[in-house]
């Protein structure tokens, strides 16, 4: 994707959250002066590793941003504006304002107040004044006389170092994220959840001793006996509903890692299909993974979906 077409679905994708709005169409490209702040594409990270100031530091405005960007109540979106712009790169604060300006009358009709709230996050990767970010969050919206309705959103969010202080570049919500992290040992966790992700959410009922026994191979401890107890009725459960799962994974990061423990979110898309569903349904995970370092490898001993 060009820069100029990333700054356009980053606006688009923020609409989109922000107002519910389905019909929020990409925003024209800016004039010169917008234009001349930089490309809106984050580079990729490059430059000296992360301390862990710089990750907590990045991880809590991403947080407070996201919030402030992504809520609202109609009878005062005035306010987004304000509340959002200390945690916005001067590129992406200035889209947003024509944002709110395209959108103000289309807000105040729907009667549709929202309210973001960030429910895990996780640095994917980062070096220098550039650092991804994976984003868990869940977006309540409230139509003035109905039922609030929740949504599961899987954020990819770019923060970018201006001025000692982290800011929100770019925001994404498909991927894949495939930088790894520049820390030896961190890229070396979040591949081993990767991977274990991956034969998780990949059993074919035609293949499926050979997906299963994969997924055993890269787990250790209470998870991987629960999971083999759990085997004949899984494959009965495949065999009859002719089952098949496939997903990929499109971001992993680590939220902790210490000592020979670690966890690290995943995302993933896919689909299923089965007797009852012979068209590909589309499915989505976020998932908390929980790994131990055996015999200098990294196994699954706990896995959480993250609700």
């Amino acid at each position: 994707m060009t820069p100029d077409r990333r700054a356009l679905a980053t606006v688009a994708l923020a609409c989109l959250l922000l107002t519910g709005i389905a019909a929020c169409s990409e925003p024209e490209a800016t004039d010169p002066a917008v234009s001349s702040r930089g490309p809106a594409a984050a580079p990729a990270p490059s430059g000296t590793a992360l301390s862990e100031a710089d990750r907590t530091e990045a991880l809590a405005q991403a947080s407070s941003g996201l919030e402030a960007v992504l809520s609202h109540d109609y009878a005062a979106y005035d306010d987004v504006l304000d509340e959002a712009a200390p945690f916005l790169s001067p590129r992406l604060a200035s889209e947003l304002e024509q944002l709110h300006e395209k959108t103000d009358q289309q807000v105040r009709k729907s009667r549709t107040s929202t309210e973001f709230t960030v429910v895990d996050k996780a640095v994917i990767t980062g070096a220098g004044d550039t650092i991804k970010l994976l984003v868990f969050g869940n977006q309540v919206r409230r139509p003035k006389g109905q039922n609030p309705r929740l949504e599961a959103v899987t954020l990819f969010v770019t923060m970018t170092e201006t001025n000692d202080e982290w800011l929100i570049e770019d925001l994404e919500g498909d991927g894949p994220v495939t930088d790894p992290d520049p820390d030896p040992e961190r890229a070396e966790v979040a591949d081993a959840a990767s991977e274990f992700a991956t034969a998780f959410n990949n059993i074919d009922h035609r293949t499926m001793d050979t997906d299963t026994e994969k997924v055993t191979e890269l787990s250790t401890g209470r998870f991987r006996e629960t999971y083999t107890e759990g085997l004949p009725s899984l494959k009965k459960l495949l065999r009859a509903n002719r089952s098949v799962m496939q997903a990929e994974v499109t971001a992993a990061a680590v939220k902790d890692l210490s000592g020979d423990r670690a966890t690290v979110l995943v995302a993933t898309t896919g689909t299923v299909t089965n007797r009852t569903a012979r068209k590909p349904v589309d499915r989505t995970q976020r998932l908390l993974v929980s790994l131990v370092n055996e015999d200098s490898a990294w196994l699954v001993d706990d896995l959480t979906y993250v609700s």
